[in-house]
């Protein structure tokens, strides 16, 4: 998004160039390690559960050290039955 405010010299109109066109979201999905970042991934787009199964299988998993805990947040692809089991469930 493009600031809608400025900071300019008392009484002057702050004139700021703004991009436009189209927006492209992207997803970036990476390990944690105590000693540095494992398997990242960026995609065009949003996780789904096909690519999410198969970074995990190919990516993460390879990488991770012995007794790792994994913790994940604000991702909805565990929640589809197809990859229940890499949760546990």
């Amino acid at each position: 998004m493009a600031p809608r405010y400025g900071w300019g010299h008392s009484s002057e109109r702050v004139v700021m160039r703004a991009p436009h066109g189209s927006w492209q979201s992207s997803t970036f999905v990476a390990g944690l390690t105590e000693r540095e970042w494992i398997a990242p991934l960026v995609i065009k787009g949003a996780m789904n559960a096909r690519v999410f199964e198969t970074w995990v299988e190919k990516a993460l998993i390879p990488r991770l050290p012995p007794r790792a805990i994994v913790v994940m947040d604000n991702l909805s692809a565990p929640t589809n039955p197809d990859v229940s089991w890499i949760m546990g469930g």
